[in-house]
C-alpha cells in the first residue's frame, strides 16, 4: 500500500478536511476584516480564530539588500513547526515574488495582499515527509534572482516575497497550511549573462537605464534622497500621579517596576542604546560615521526626568492596585545610574531634538487651550534635555507623536513659537505641484514630511512589534505569525525603499494613484516606543551605510532638514482626517486641566524658595520644581492615539485618574494652609487692643499669604500686608484694632496667597468684646483729671505761702524723739536697734 492510499480519507474524512480547507482560507480574511476595521477606533477583541496547522519562522534572508557584488541567487532558510493537532505529511515549501512596491504605502499593503499576487513561483522543495504536532523541521531555498527560473527581478526595486508551505494533513486534502512574507530590497544588480546580451545588443539604451556590460545593474545615483533618520528614544509615562516634587532628598513614586525592567540589560530601553553605541562612537575612518551625521536622538523629557529621579532612588507600591498606599524600595536604580550615564555619553556633541513631553497631542493641548501648557508641553522640552544630558539639542522643529496635525492644532505649535513640523504625509494635500523634497508651506506653519508605511515597517521591527493606531486600514499587518527576522527584513526593506524607488513629484505611479507627497526626501521617523534588538540596529545601521555609500542616497542632518523646511514655498494644505478624537479629554476633563494647570502657576507665584526643612527634605526645592510634577501629570494625561492604552476605556481610564489626582492634590495643598480657629470670644482689654491669630503651613516651602478681613464700620482693622509662613511651621500674626463701641462685633478672616488664591476653606468669623464706653469714658476722665489738678494745686499754694491747710488741722504734734529720729540715717538706726533691741531693759 503506497503512502498515499495509506492517508486517503473517507467521506468523513473529506468533509473534515473541507472545513479545515474553509478554515485556512477562513484565517486571511479574518486578518483582513481585521485590518480594515476603522482605526480611528480599537478594535474589539477577535473571536478565535481556527487553529493554524503550521507556522514558518523565517530565520535568515541572504543577502539582506541585494547588490552588484552579493551574487546571483537569494536565500531563504527558517523553521516549520506544527501548530495543529493533526499530523502533516509531504511537506514542501517554496518562493514566490510579488510586483514591486511603487508607493511607500505598497510597503505593507503589499504583504496583506492574496498568495495569488505573488505571481512568480519557484518549485516545491520537499522537506520532510512527516511532521507531527509540536515537532519543527528546517529549510532552506535557494532562488536565482533573474532568468525564468528564478525570481525574474531584472531592476531595482522593492519586492514582496513570499515562502509558501503546503502539505497534507490528516483527515485533509493537499493545500497550504502556512506562508511567512517579508520584502527583498534590490539596490542594484549583480552580473547577469541574458542581461549582458541585452546590453550588447544596444549599448546606448542600456546605458540609460543603469545596465552595465557585465549584466550588473546600477543603483540609482543621479539623485541620491536626503537621508535623516531619527532614533526615538521614550517611554510610557509611569509616575504615581498627584505628587509634587518635596526635594533632591525625595524619592518618586512609579506604579509598577516596568520602567526598571526597560532599563536592565535586555530591556527595550538598555537595547536601543546598545545598538545605537556602534554608530555614535564610529571614528572617523568608519563607514558609519556618515550614518551618524544623519541620525539624531529624538529623545522624550518625561523619560528624562523620570530616570533622573531614578537614579537618586524611587518606590513602588506595595500593591499595585492601590497606587497611593504603602510604598517599596525599588530595585533599578543601579541600572537607571547606568542607562543615563550611557546616553549622555552617546549624545555629547550628538543631535538631540526634544519630542513633546509625554507625547502629549496637538489636538488635545488645542482643546485644553492652556497657552502656558502648551508651551511646557512643545516648548520647554528643549531645556530639560539640555539639562539633564548637558547638550545643545536642536530647535525649531516640532515632531508630533502621531505626525498629525491640522489647521487647529497649528494654533498650538504658534502659541509655543515653533515655526516648523515633521508630519506624516497623509496629513498634506500640495496645492498644484508636489514638492520633490517633501517640503511645503501649510497655513502659517512650514512641514516637512515623512512615510507612515515606513513607520510602521520599523514599529513592527524587534521585541515587541507595535502597530500605531494612525497607521491607515490598509497598511495593517497581521504580524503574529511572522519571526523577528522576517519582520527585520521588512524594515530593512522599508528603509532603503526611499533611495531605490525614484519617484516623480509631476506624476502619479498608476493611473488613480495620488502624487509622491514626499518626493525624493528621505526622513525616517520611527514610532516612538519601537522595540529594535541590538541586531535590528545593527543591520538598519549596516543598511543605511550601503545606501550612503553607493551614492543612493546622502546624508542631511536634521538641522539642515529644518533649514530647508523653512525657506519652502511650496503650497500645501493640512488634511483634517475623518476621526473622532476618541482619545481627546472631554470638555470637562478639558476644562478641569486649565483650571489646575492655571492653579499651579498661581500657587507657585506665592511659594518661596526654602534653603532647608526639618531634615532637609526640601533643601534647595525651588517653587518651580516643587509645582511642575502636578503640571507634567497634566500633560501625560493626553497622550496620543498612537500610546499604548489598548482601548477608549483604558485611555480614559488613566486620564481620568491623573486629572483627579491632580486636582485632588491642589486642593489638599489649599487646605494645608489656614488660620488657626481660636473659638469662642474674643475680649479687648481697650479699644485700641490688637487681635492675636496664627496661621498654619503644612506645605514643604514657606508661603507668601495675605489676611483680608471683614468688620463693621466702627470696628477699624489696620491691614498687615504680605506675611510669610514658614514651612510646616506657624507665625503669630498681631493687627492692629480699633473699635468705637463696647459692643459684641463679629470679624471675619479670610487666608489669601499673594497671588489671590483662596486658602484654607471658609473664612475665620471671630466674635470681639471691646471695653470701649464712648464719650461719656471720655468726659468722666477729663473731670477726674481737672479736679486733680485743682487739689494739688491748692495744696502747692498754701506750702508756699506758709498757710497751714485745714486738712491737716486734726494731725498731732511731732514728737521730739520722732524728730530726732528722722534725722538719722538708716545705718544708724540698725546700729541703735542692735544695741538696744525691742525690750530690753534700759541702762
Amino acid at each position: 500500500m503506497t503512502s498515499a492510499s495509506r492517508h486517503r480519507p473517507g467521506p468523513l474524512g473529506r468533509l473534515a478536511a473541507l472545513v479545515a480547507t474553509l478554515g485556512l482560507v477562513a484565517v486571511p480574511c479574518l486578518c483582513t476584516a481585521a485590518s480594515a476595521a476603522d482605526p480611528r477606533t480599537p478594535a474589539p477583541s477577535p473571536a478565535p480564530e481556527p487553529a493554524r496547522l503550521a507556522a514558518i519562522d523565517v530565520n535568515g534572508v541572504r543577502p539582506t539588500v541585494v547588490t552588484t557584488s552579493t551574487g546571483p541567487t537569494v536565500v531563504v532558510e527558517g523553521v516549520i513547526r506544527n501548530t495543529g493537532d493533526r499530523v502533516l505529511h509531504s511537506l514542501a515549501v517554496r518562493l514566490q515574488r510579488g510586483q514591486p512596491a511603487r508607493q511607500a504605502a505598497h510597503l505593507r499593503t503589499e504583504l496583506a495582499d492574496d498568495v495569488a499576487t505573488f505571481e512568480i513561483n519557484g518549485e516545491f522543495q520537499t522537506i520532510a515527509e512527516q511532521l507531527r504536532p509540536g515537532q519543527t523541521t528546517g529549510f532552506s531555498i535557494t532562488m536565482p534572482l533573474s532568468g525564468p527560473a528564478g525570481l525574474q527581478i531584472s531592476d531595482p526595486g522593492v519586492y514582496p516575497i513570499l515562502v509558501n508551505l503546503n502539505a497534507t494533513p490528516d483527515y485533509g486534502d493537499r493545500a497550504r497550511v502556512a506562508d511567512s512574507r517579508t520584502l527583498l530590497p534590490v539596490l542594484s544588480l549583480p552580473p547577469n549573462r541574458d542581461r549582458a546580451r541585452e546590453y550588447r545588443a544596444n549599448p546606448t539604451a542600456a546605458a540609460k537605464t543603469g545596465l552595465g556590460p557585465d549584466g550588473s545593474v546600477a543603483a540609482a545615483t543621479a539623485q541620491p534622497a536626503p537621508f535623516t533618520m531619527l532614533w526615538p528614544i521614550a517611554a510610557p509615562a509611569q509616575t504615581v500621579p498627584g505628587r509634587v516634587g518635596a526635594g533632591a532628598t525625595d524619592h518618586i513614586v512609579l506604579v509598577n517596576e516596568a520602567l526598571a525592567h526597560s532599563l536592565a540589560p535586555g530591556g527595550r530601553l538598555h537595547n536601543l542604546l546598545v545598538g545605537l553605541r556602534p554608530v555614535m562612537t564610529a571614528g572617523a575612518d568608519d563607514p558609519r560615521v556618515a550614518v551618524r551625521d544623519s541620525l539624531c536622538l529624538a529623545i522624550d523629557p518625561d523619560l528624562l526626568v523620570t530616570v533622573s529621579a531614578m537614579t537618586r532612588g524611587y518606590a513602588v507600591p506595595r500593591d499595585p492596585a492601590d497606587p497611593t498606599g504603602a510604598t517599596t524600595p525599588g530595585r533599578g536604580q543601579a541600572d537607571a545610574k547606568a542607562w543615563l550615564a550611557e546616553l549622555t555619553k552617546l549624545a555629547a556633541g550628538r543631535c538631540t531634538v526634544a519630542l513633546p513631553y509625554a507625547g502629549a497631542d496637538l489636538d488635545a493641548l488645542h482643546r485644553v487651550g492652556n497657552t502656558a501648557l502648551t508651551r511646557l508641553a512643545l516648548a520647554d522640552p528643549a531645556d530639560l534635555v539640555d539639562k539633564i544630558l548637558d547638550v545643545k539639542t536642536v530647535r525649531g522643529m516640532a515632531l508630533p507623536g502621531n505626525g498629525r496635525i491640522n489647521t487647529a492644532s497649528t494654533a498650538e505649535l504658534a502659541k509655543a513659537q515653533i515655526p516648523t513640523a515633521l508630519v506624516a504625509s497623509s496629513t498634506v494635500t500640495p496645492r498644484g505641484k508636489n514638492a520633490a523634497d517633501g517640503q511645503y508651506v501649510a497655513d502659517r506653519l512650514r512641514v516637512a514630511t515623512f512615510d507612515r508605511a515606513i513607520t510602521a515597517a520599523l514599529g513592527a521591527a524587534g521585541s515587541q512589534p507595535h502597530t500605531a493606531a494612525s497607521t491607515p486600514a490598509d497598511q495593517r499587518v497581521d504580524l503574529s505569525g511572522e519571526s523577528a527576522v522576517s519582520r527585520r527584513q521588512a524594515a530593512l526593506a522599508a528603509l532603503a525603499f526611499p533611495s531605490i524607488v525614484v519617484p516623480d513629484p509631476r506624476f502619479p505611479v498608476r493611473p488613480g494613484d495620488p502624487l509622491p507627497v514626499t518626493g525624493r526626501s528621505s526622513v525616517i521617523s520611527p514610532p516612538a516606543y519601537w522595540s529594535v534588538t541590538p541586531q535590528d540596529a545593527t543591520d538598519l545601521a549596516t543598511t543605511a551605510g550601503l545606501l550612503l555609500r553607493s551614492g543612493a542616497a546622502k546624508p542631511a542632518a536634521l538641522p539642515a532638514v529644518i533649514t530647508a523646511t523653512s525657506k519652502s514655498d511650496r503650497r500645501a494644505a493640512l488634511a483634517d482626517p475623518a476621526t473622532d478624537g476618541w482619545w481627546l479629554p472631554s470638555e470637562k476633563a478639558a476644562t478641569s486641566m486649565d483650571a489646575s494647570a492655571n492653579l499651579t502657576w498661581q500657587l507657585q507665584a506665592a511659594l518661596v524658595r526654602s534653603p532647608g526643612g526639618s531634615g532637609g527634605e526640601s533643601h534647595g526645592t525651588t517653587p518651580q520644581q516643587y509645582m511642575a510634577p502636578l503640571r507634567y501629570d497634566l500633560l501625560r494625561a493626553i497622550p496620543g492615539p498612537d500610546g499604548t492604552a489598548a482601548t477608549r476605556t483604558e485611555l480614559r481610564s488613566a486620564r481620568g485618574q491623573r486629572v483627579s489626582a491632580v486636582s485632588e492634590t491642589l486642593e489638599r495643598m489649599k487646605n494645608s494652609v489656614r488660620v488657626l480657629d481660636p473659638g469662642g470670644r474674643y475680649t479687648q482689654v481697650s479699644e485700641r487692643s490688637p487681635l492675636l491669630l496664627v496661621t498654619r503651613n503644612e506645605l514643604a516651602l514657606p508661603i507668601r499669604v495675605r489676611i483680608e478681613t471683614a468688620a463693621p464700620l466702627d470696628f477699624t482693622i489696620g491691614d498687615v500686608g504680605v506675611i510669610e509662613i514658614p514651612a510646616r511651621g506657624t507665625r503669630q500674626v498681631q493687627f492692629p484694632a480699633n473699635s468705637a463701641n463696647s459692643e459684641s462685633t463679629s470679624v471675619t478672616f479670610t487666608l489669601v496667597s499673594a497671588s489671590g488664591v483662596l486658602l484654607g476653606g471658609d473664612p475665620i468669623k471671630l466674635s470681639v468684646n471691646s471695653n470701649a464706653y464712648g464719650k461719656p469714658l471720655f468726659v468722666v476722665t477729663l473731670i477726674a483729671a481737672a479736679v486733680l489738678v485743682l487739689l494739688v494745686a491748692r495744696r502747692l499754694w498754701r506750702r508756699f505761702r506758709g498757710t497751714p491747710d485745714p486738712a491737716d488741722a486734726d494731725r498731732p504734734e511731732v514728737s521730739v524723739q520722732d524728730r530726732f529720729l528722722a534725722g538719722r540715717d538708716y545705718s544708724w538706726r540698725q546700729v541703735e536697734s542692735a544695741q538696744h533691741p525691742p525690750g530690753a531693759p534700759d541702762d
